[in-house]
């Protein structure tokens, strides 16, 4: 699924999903980072739960925060794909104001995350 030929699988359905393809920066070589128009963070975590039908979504910031640059790192990807701090190198490198992760180790993502919002 991650092996396309043109694109990675997951990233494809979430995309056709949420209808984000037109937000996707093409100057990444991986389909992480979206250019949003502007919203707050508890606007976006209600988008998602409607959108893919969720009952819970975990935030840490303010829900009033506003957001325009966001990544998406699914499943693995958010433990770093073998780097455990490439989520926060790509947090940093991209100036993003939030990343949304799938699957995470609590102890170093969440407070990174935690941290950088208390700065």
């Amino acid at each position: 699924m991650h092996m396309g030929s043109e694109t990675d699988y997951i990233y494809k359905g979430l995309l056709r999903e949420i209808g984000w393809d037109k937000y996707l920066q093409p100057d990444e070589k991986c389909p992480w980072i979206y250019q949003i128009p502007k919203t707050t963070l508890g606007q976006l975590a209600y988008f998602f739960k409607k959108k893919l039908n969720m009952d819970t979504i975990q935030i840490i910031g303010d829900e009033n925060m506003p957001i325009t640059r966001i990544c998406i790192l699914v499943g693995g990807g958010s433990l770093g794909l073998g780097v455990e701090e490439m989520p926060m190198q790509v947090m940093e490198r991209n100036k993003l104001d939030l990343i949304i992760a799938g699957d995470i180790t609590e102890w170093t993502l969440c407070a990174y995350i935690n941290d950088a919002y208390q700065m």
